[in-house]
């Protein structure tokens, strides 16, 4: 009898264990992106616009665990986009709105994914903040793609004539944002 209990408790803690790991790896897997378009020594940083700082120099980081000066080059491989860019139009963002454009242009041409309910970082916020800007309110950007994100997203598409009104935010809605910018004044 004992013999199985220990089994029992060992395959729970194998269980969570693994579901640490898993939900370890979701949550930063969407919060790291490679920064600089240098092909030859890109830089993975973590995905929030002031979190870059001191820490990059020249395509270099600074490892802040030992001494200041010790100086670690990063040796990694940029991932293969997914999507094509799109192709520049005449029309153009607001300057108003050049910062928020610019960032849905990154998740265009970098990220390449979809966002749905559950998904989590700041492209998420990216999102929300547009919203914010379309509906005309000051909801809390939390970077938490949950059922409100998801009916907001299915509205804008349906409003703005998407071929897919889903709740789903990919490269098709992402267009629509920049255009929908690019045509405020």
């Amino acid at each position: 009898m004992n013999r199985y209990i220990n089994t029992f408790i060992w395959v729970i803690i194998i269980i969570g264990l693994g579901a640490i790991g898993y939900f370890a790896y979701t949550q930063l897997s969407n919060d790291f992106v490679y920064e600089n378009t240098d092909t030859t020594n890109p830089v993975l940083v973590y995905n929030d616009e002031n979190a870059v700082g001191d820490n990059v120099v020249d395509d270099t980081v600074v490892d802040t665990t030992t001494t200041p000066s010790s100086v670690v080059p990063v040796t990694t491989t940029t991932p293969t986009p997914t999507t094509t860019t799109t192709p520049p139009t005449t029309a153009t963002i607001p300057e108003k709105y050049a910062a928020l454009g610019a960032k849905i242009e990154k998740l265009i041409t970098e990220y390449g994914g979809t966002m749905k309910v559950g998904s989590k970082g700041t492209r998420v916020g990216t999102v929300q903040e547009f919203l914010n800007i379309y509906n005309k309110t000051s909801d809390p950007v939390d970077n938490v793609y949950g059922e409100g994100t998801s009916a907001k997203i299915k509205a804008f598409q349906t409003a703005e004539k998407l071929a897919s009104a889903d709740g789903q935010a990919g490269p098709g809605t992402f267009k629509a944002m920049i255009e929908w910018l690019k045509k405020q004044s």
